[in-house]
């Protein structure tokens, strides 16, 4: 320490020749250049002084410039806002005192000292001052500042890294283009599903079903019937037939389904009749953007996020919402807040668009008529919904039902609320069947959580969890979410409460229940009561988590208790078997019953689906029940391909993949398949196989699908789709054809030629533009007229020189343009473009048009 404290004398005493020297410079000090460094920021010389004992001062006031520390400062004080968990701390200049939370402490002659109106204050005080830790190089003569959480520099450089690219992409609203849906008729699919169960000893029953469609005028037409087998024989089912047809270029009717099928207005419902609306068959995944606007205090700053991705930042000084693309359902955002201390919290906002929300100005529309499955008789119904405000839609309508006895008509209405802040709530009521009322909470903050009330009336035909009794009915449902500030191993508490009973009595079933979300599970206590089935419990419950990989792992424990004594003991465990299957195993042990074994899979076996469960409880007979369902449907090669299903009602899409050799646009014999090239269609992805040939079913039909293939995983990069984008309006039903023909690109070469009058040929813009039209390739000339481009499509082209090039160069070309043809086939990889001469323009001088 001696030595290094007397290097660092003799390098002072160099750097005190090249600084003033202070007049006050008390006995023993001397003065010099040091090195600040802050981690993640740049490093600052500073003058500083080495006391007697070795000891570095720094000015305060530059150190606290250098960090960005907010502090508030008079004639005798200085007070540092540290981060909140330290508080402030304050320096007295006149009693030489630094006090903090923690107390008071005297300074010392030689750690605060005054030179020429400058207060310099030791390191290891600066440390106190700021909540930092110091570390001093004398052989370095340098100091190094760290903190946790990072000084408010560093916050700002780390944030001034996080925009710097500025936002990230978040997918809005698709913005695909307009492409006319085209009526086709053809196609075959069909899905199955087949069930038995039993024991030992014993048939228990068979069943199975099968629904078969193809594609009628653009439409879906279906029809399926049943089979059930038990001991007293074979029982086949009525059978069902449908057509649907989309018509997704009307404005006015989109739908028209006639058949068997699902209707109604509030209350849904099995018809054989008729229903037409203006809504798309799928709704749009998007919502809109909403401003997000933060309540926060003076100096504070927050970036928002979604999907990982950046989409919003404040501005220091500009008090102005931040915009954000919402969904329907559930879309979570996540906020990071930095204090201007540089304490940093990150929060979660999770807003919720209900479907029943309309865009701001749409209208939607259902309207039908028909005969019910059920009791109901006949019906006719129509429902309007409207987006009032962008907080705000409104639905109404009415259904009239008719019986043998009696005609009704019931009116029925709604409103949905969205708020900016988390909040958002819907009512709905039909006369005489339901009221139903919602409110849920999601915003930022430590407090979350959604209440539900509905009441059904009699007759109303509602689902119920208990068996009905007479009169009208009441459901209750809460969550309460607590978010600590600082989770380390509880993340959350939730209470859940579930009341349910008749209007004139008490709560017939009531659930409440605590548990605590941990990093790694989860661990709960339960509390119901339920009068129809004599059930009083209250259950403990322990869930860990032992993986999180793709073959995820948990075990869940349960105990639950009645007033006596312990009445059950359950152990469950479940194991994610790949992307496609999950097994679950659960035992329980209950009093008066035995043992109790349970082993169910859910999964994909081939290409079918297959859900079954074993089950065996003390004495009884072991039971097994296996249901097994998938779908089948044509390709264009009349091909059967098998999925998992569903596949009524939806698309496909197959094709071919093909280097195009003949430059025909047609799959023939001298062309080559295209093997293991991935096709992405809306984002799932399948791959072609050996002859080129892909299929993908599941396609939504009538709205429109973004078709590609992966281009980048080929070799050559000279080859490339023949067309670019490809969005498709499939058919429902059956396998709309959609071939890839990959062309070999050229590459062209050319010059521009001036005359003596014309200033330079260097720098000029040329346009390549198609001839059918679209987007023109900007080409620019290097320094003596030549040009060259790669990756040309074969096509018409026709080449022009760019206007403002001309106007800048009071120039005009000669031709006025060159029509550039590119073959797909062709010796020579390079095509060379006859050149075109700029000369003065009569009358006109350079820059003038």
């Amino acid at each position: 320490r001696r030595a290094g404290l007397l290097a660092a004398q003799l390098v002072l005493a160099c750097a005190g020749a090249r600084v003033a020297r202070a007049q006050a410079l008390p006995a023993g000090f001397d003065q010099g250049i040091f090195e600040l460094r802050v981690a993640r920021v740049a490093a600052e010389t500073m003058p500083g002084l080495l006391s007697p004992a070795g000891a570095i001062l720094l000015p305060i006031e530059r150190v606290l410039a250098i960090t960005a520390m907010p502090a508030t400062r008079t004639d005798s004080t200085l007070t540092v806002e540290r981060a909140r968990a330290a508080g402030p701390a304050t320096l007295r200049f006149v009693s030489r005192r630094l006090t903090d939370a923690s107390g008071a402490a005297m300074l010392r002659d030689d750690e605060l000292v005054r030179v020429d109106g400058v207060y310099y204050l030791a390191t290891t005080r600066i440390a106190t001052l700021l909540g930092a830790v110091v570390d001093s190089d004398l052989g370095q003569l340098a100091v190094t500042l760290t903190r946790t959480p990072p000084f408010p520099v560093e916050q700002a450089a780390a944030r001034a890294r996080r925009t710097a690219a500025g936002l990230g992409r978040v997918d809005g609203p698709a913005s695909l283009p307009a492409v006319p849906f085209v009526p086709r008729s053809g196609g075959a699919v069909f899905d199955w599903n087949a069930s038995t169960s039993g024991s030992v000893g014993a048939f228990g029953g068979s069943g199975g079903n099968v629904r078969i469609g193809a594609a009628l005028f653009g439409g879906d037409i279906s029809a399926g019937t049943g089979l059930t087998v038990d001991a007293a024989g074979s029982h086949p089912t009525s059978g069902q037939w449908s057509y649907r047809r989309g018509l997704p270029d009307n404005r006015y009717v989109r739908q028209l389904q006639v058949g068997d099928i699902v209707g109604g207005g509030a209350q849904l419902r099995s018809l054989h009749g008729v229903t037409f609306t203006n809504s798309q068959l799928v709704s749009d995944q998007f919502f809109g953007n909403i401003p997000v606007d933060l309540s926060l205090p003076q100096g504070w700053q927050y970036e928002l996020y979604q999907d990982g991705q950046l989409v919003g930042f404040s501005e220091p000084g500009r008090n102005a919402p931040l915009y954000v693309p919402l969904r329907y359902g559930a879309t979570p955002v996540q906020v990071r807040l930095v204090s201007p201390t540089g304490d940093e919290t990150v929060r979660d906002l999770n807003y919720l668009i209900p479907q029943s929300q309309q865009k701001p100005g749409r209208l939607e529309y259902v309207a039908g008529a028909g005969r019910c499955a059920s009791l109901c008789g006949s019906t006719a119904f129509a429902n309007l919904s409207y987006g009032l405000l962008p907080w705000l839609s409104a639905s109404a309508g009415a259904e009239r039902q008719a019986t043998d006895s009696a005609a009704r008509i019931r009116p029925e209405g709604g409103i949905s609320v969205v708020t900016y802040s988390g909040w958002n709530g819907q009512l709905q009521a039909a006369r005489a069947s339901f009221e139903r009322a919602s409110i849920m909470y999601g915003g930022l903050g430590a407090i979350g959580g959604s209440a539900s009330y509905t009441r059904t009336h009699p007759g109303a035909d509602q689902p119920s969890a208990i068996a009905a009794a007479a009169g009208t009915r009441w459901l209750f449902n809460g969550l309460l979410q607590l978010r600590p500030a600082s989770a380390q191993r509880v993340v959350s508490w939730r209470v859940d409460n579930t009341m349910e009973g008749v209007m004139s009595g008490t709560p017939e079933r009531l659930r409440m229940s605590l548990t605590a979300d941990l990093r790694a599970g989860s661990a709960g206590m339960s509390y119901e009561t339920d009068r129809t089935r004599g059930l009083r419990e209250m259950g403990l419950s322990v869930l860990s988590i032992l993986t999180r990989t793709a073959r995820s792992s948990s075990i869940l424990g349960t105990a639950l208790f009645d007033a006596h004594s312990l009445n059950a003991v359950e152990l469950s465990t479940s194991m994610q078997l790949g992307p496609r299957g999950a097994a679950a195993v659960t035992t329980r042990l209950q009093r008066g019953t035995g043992p109790t074994l349970s082993v169910g899979y859910n999964g994909v076996v081939g290409t079918s689906r297959l859900t079954s469960r074993f089950a065996a409880a003390g004495r009884q007979p072991a039971s097994l029940a296996v249901t097994a369902s998938g779908s089948a449907a044509l390709d264009g090669t009349h091909r059967p391909s098998t999925f998992e299903g569903p596949g009524v009602g939806l698309a496909g899409v197959a094709g071919r993949v093909y280097y195009d050799l003949d430059g025909d646009g047609a799959y023939g014999p001298l062309d080559r398949p295209a093997s293991d090239v991935r096709v992405y269609v809306n984002g799932a992805q399948t791959r072609s196989d050996s002859t080129g040939a892909y299929h993908m079913w599941n396609v939504v039909p009538y709205e429109p699908s973004e078709v590609a293939i992966d281009t980048l995983a080929f070799s050559d990069p000279s080859w490339m789709l023949a067309r670019g984008r490809t969005i498709v309006r499939a058919t429902p039903g059956m396998f709309n054809q959609l071939d890839f023909p990959l062309v070999r690109t050229r590459e062209l070469a050319g010059r521009l030629n001036g005359d003596s009058t014309v200033a330079t040929v260097g720098g000029v813009g040329l346009l390549l533009t198609p001839a059918e039209g679209g987007q023109a390739l900007r080409i620019v000339t290097f320094s003596d007229g030549s040009f060259y481009v790669s990756r040309v499509r074969p096509g018409t082209y026709r080449l022009t020189v760019a206007q403002s090039a001309l106007d800048a160069l009071g120039a005009e070309p000669l031709p006025a343009s060159r029509t550039v043809v590119v073959t797909a086939t062709a010796d020579e990889p390079v095509l060379e473009v006859a050149p075109i001469q700029l000369r003065r323009r009569p009358g006109r001088a350079p820059g003038v048009r």
